[in-house]
């Protein structure tokens, strides 16, 4: 039965990716721990694998869009990419497990990743929330190759550890720290 929820869950989740253009890690994670039973490791593997894989069947249409900013794209992504690799490869092999002992309380990885997963939701939740100042619209990123690139690498961390990027790390990173909007206003239409 929950594997028949889990299935249901996925389905609502590409609808939610589809509507939103985020929300699928959110989604996938709890998915697969909850309803599939994998180990939150396997889990935030397999979520980069899937919203990645869905995310890049839009990709078409929203270049046609004009709602792509290539080079802040590859300065960001690139970054992101190396560090989602090292972390996969060396960062996650290397933390214990548990994790940590504090007293009586020992601490899993699967639990402590868990737990940094809803921390980082409801931080990026709050980011995307609040009240700030006009950005520009147009080349918002042009002149930020260094920022780009040092917010690509963090952002690459998280997203290696969490298994989690599109709709709550990366955008909340690129529109409140990069200054990318999230629709161009003066995109123009095929």
């Amino acid at each position: 039965m929950m594997e028949v929820a889990g299935y249901l869950g996925a389905v609502l989740m590409g609808i939610s990716l589809g509507l939103f253009g985020g929300g699928g890690s959110i989604l996938s994670v709890p998915i697969l721990v909850y309803l599939f039973g994998l180990d939150a490791i396997s889990a935030t593997g397999l979520s980069l694998f899937i919203v990645g894989t869905t995310s890049a069947a839009g990709l078409t249409n929203y270049h046609r869009q004009g709602n792509i900013e290539w080079r802040t794209a590859a300065l960001f992504g690139g970054a992101s990419l190396l560090s989602v690799f090292a972390t996969r490869r060396w960062l996650m092999p290397a933390l214990p497990d548990p994790l940590f002992h504090m007293g009586e309380l020992t601490v899993p990885k699967d639990t402590a990743i868990l737990g940094l997963f809803a921390v980082v939701m409801v931080l990026a939740a709050w980011s995307m929330l609040r009240k700030r100042k006009a950005v520009p619209t147009k080349d918002a990123g042009k002149d930020q190759l260094l920022p780009l690139l040092l917010i690509g690498l963090a952002v690459g961390v998280l997203t290696g550890l969490l298994g989690a990027g599109g709709g709550f790390v990366i955008v909340p990173a690129l529109v409140v720290i990069a200054g990318v909007e999230m629709k161009r206003p003066w995109a123009h239409r095929c």
